[in-house]
């Protein structure tokens, strides 16, 4: 039984405009078996339990969704942006390059619960 404190976070990104078929190639890459075990490592290095993408065409614009249940958000971010593994490189680089940063939303969960 996991009884660490959650949090759960949803966050809305806006994809760059052009940037959709270079969302579809990170996607795969997240997705190959050849490269799980690295992102399993980094997201148990940012105490992260689960994380999730989503894409949503909405008017005419491409927003990002992420979902993440971690022990401490900020926390993780810290431990990945500051990480030297390949997958957390690309995964910046990537951001930089497609996800619209200034302009994201978080919503926060109402409700959540985890199997005991």
């Amino acid at each position: 039984m996991n009884t660490k404190q959650q949090e759960v976070r949803l966050v809305r990104f806006p994809l760059k405009k052009g940037k959709l078929t270079r969302f579809y190639e990170w996607m795969q890459y997240l997705n190959e078996p050849k490269n799980r075990g690295e992102i399993i490592e980094g997201i148990g290095e940012a105490e992260i339990f689960a994380e999730s993408v989503f894409l949503s065409e909405e008017a005419g614009h491409y927003y990002v969704y992420y979902y993440m249940n971690s022990e401490n958000p900020f926390r993780g971010h810290r431990a990945v942006s500051s990480g030297n593994r390949s997958a957390d490189i690309r995964h910046f680089r990537f951001f930089a390059e497609c996800i619209d940063m200034e302009n994201h939303v978080v919503q926060e969960a109402l409700f959540h619960v985890n199997k005991p």
